[in-house]
């Protein structure tokens, strides 16, 4: 049985009852300590009376929770005991992360990450739907407990002014005058028109003319003439085909032509010859392999060649040699390995070498050697935390280091000193706060501090100064109007 990631039940009886009614070997409760603790209280009763029907379980704990109260306070070591004594032989998976504040006059401010692994079972078999091992043979249970306490300083995040509305699956871009402007997206399934800009030199936001249209999910790019394009994206109604866009000497929005397919989930480019590439995305017709060149003299969108496949929610970037890179995404097979190459001179696609790894939410970033790093993503397996690099020289994949943590509707950007920064997104302990680096000349990835807040469908800028804004997203139920700022060291 396959769910949409991220999505749980509330009742851990009403979820047992349904796997016992279905009555497949195939089809098992994942039983997450955390979330029963906090639904339930006692996390152990349910264990032993649900054990007959648990396949995994597993703990996250609430990343983003600024302090836990006695109450909240889980007694791991008894849950364990009592896994033990019920004979339980699945896979156990036990991770806690707890961030707290000493709040103290004149002390920095301390985090304190706690990691509790447990593994009961070497071996095991499920479903293709399930988790799958190497061996179908199940052997006798072992059991091994790591445990390790890390401190460190927040130093390189600090929080700055919040936004004027809260938002997610926003879009963002860098002005030429340094601002950062920020458009649409939805707060708590409201979609939005408003528009806002943050000046970096005083640290706060100002609403700015809304958009004629609602919409989320839509794309922003930055024109040769100084304006903004604000292309498709979706509202209450339906798919957007509809453009707009925005004068920055003006302050204001205009409508301008529309695409000639309505779509959502796209990419758009601003390629070498100063038209606007728009790939693929979800329209009226399902999957889209479609694609349109914008044109900023007339203001006119024309069609060019299709992709050779359709496909949504995947990455598109230029390469140093004015190609456009399309890797991964979304279609009617599900998560895809596909890559392709679009030339501008020619207004063909061509297919390209296929990662080694099906993924779509993913990231792709162009980094200082001309190598792609592709990052993380959604998969057929659940959460990707395999990483790939794709050489435009050989038109080949490569793996590199993995992520520690496996994410997805997270961000990535690439640092002024060509490192490259993974924020937040949403992975097997839930929604994150988690950083990593990644160095391009060690091809390894180091854990850094975290965010203040734990956060998915943010967005992620660059600033002139070399800082790095991140701006609203998700946290669970809420959407955020917080932002962060980080201070590479």
């Amino acid at each position: 049985m396959k769910g949409h990631p991220g999505y749980q039940g509330d009742n851990i009886d009403f979820c047992a009852d349904i796997v016992r009614k279905v009555n497949s070997p195939s089809v098992r409760l994942l039983f997450d300590v955390y979330h029963v603790h906090v639904m339930h209280g006692d996390v152990i009763k349910y264990l032993r009376a649900h054990h007959d029907v648990i396949g995994h379980i597993h703990t996250a704990g609430h990343p983003g929770r600024n302090e836990l109260d006695d109450k909240q306070e889980i007694n791991y070591p008894a849950i364990v005991n009592a896994i033990q004594e019920i004979g339980y032989t699945g896979i156990v998976a036990i991770t806690l992360i707890i961030k707290f504040a000493i709040l103290k006059p004149k002390q920095k401010e301390t985090t304190i990450t706690t990691t509790i692994t447990t593994s009961l079972s070497t071996t095991k078999t499920e479903s293709p739907s399930t988790i799958t091992s190497s061996s179908s043979t199940r052997t006798s249970s072992s059991t091994t407990t790591t445990t390790t306490m890390t401190t460190t300083q927040q130093s390189s995040w600090s929080t700055a002014g919040s936004m004027n509305n809260a938002r997610s699956y926003h879009a963002i871009l860098i002005l030429p005058n340094g601002k950062v402007l920020v458009t649409g997206g939805n707060i708590n399934r409201t979609y939005l028109n408003s528009a806002e800009l943050y000046d970096p030199s005083t640290g706060t936001w100002t609403t700015i003319g809304s958009m004629n249209t609602v919409r989320t999910r839509h794309t922003a790019t930055m024109l040769t003439n100084g304006k903004v394009l604000v292309t498709g994206g979706l509202s209450d109604i339906s798919d957007y085909k509809t453009a707009e866009l925005y004068d920055l000497s003006t302050g204001t929005w205009t409508i301008t032509g529309s695409m000639n397919n309505s779509r959502t989930q796209h990419t758009t480019l601003m390629l070498g010859n100063g038209k606007v590439l728009v790939t693929g995305g979800f329209g009226q017709h399902g999957y889209l392999d479609t694609a349109e060149l914008y044109d900023i003299s007339t203001g006119t969108w024309a069609s060019t060649a299709s992709m050779n496949h359709a496909r949504e929610q995947h990455a598109a970037l230029m390469l140093s040699n004015g190609k456009v890179l399309v890797t991964g995404g979304s279609g009617s097979s599900g998560p895809m390995t596909s890559a392709e190459l679009y030339d501008p001179v020619t207004e063909t696609w061509v297919l390209t070498g296929n990662m080694t790894k099906e993924r779509y939410l993913h990231t792709a970033s162009l980094l200082t050697n001309g190598k792609v790093l592709v990052t993380c993503g959604y998969s057929y397996s659940g959460y990707v935390k395999e990483v790939e690099l794709y050489d435009p020289a050989t038109e080949t994949w490569s793996m590199t280091g993995s992520v520690n943590n496996a994410r997805f509707l997270h961000t990535t950007s690439i640092l002024t000193d060509g490192k490259v920064l993974v924020t937040g997104g949403r992975g097997f302990i839930g929604i994150m706060n988690s950083t990593e680096l990644y160095d391009p000349l060690t091809e390894t990835w180091t854990i850094i501090d975290s965010m203040k807040i734990a956060r998915e469908l943010h967005t992620a800028s660059i600033l002139t100064s070399g800082k790095l804004l991140i701006t609203g997203g998700r946290n669970y139920d809420d959407d955020l109007k917080s932002t962060e700022l980080y201070y590479p060291l």
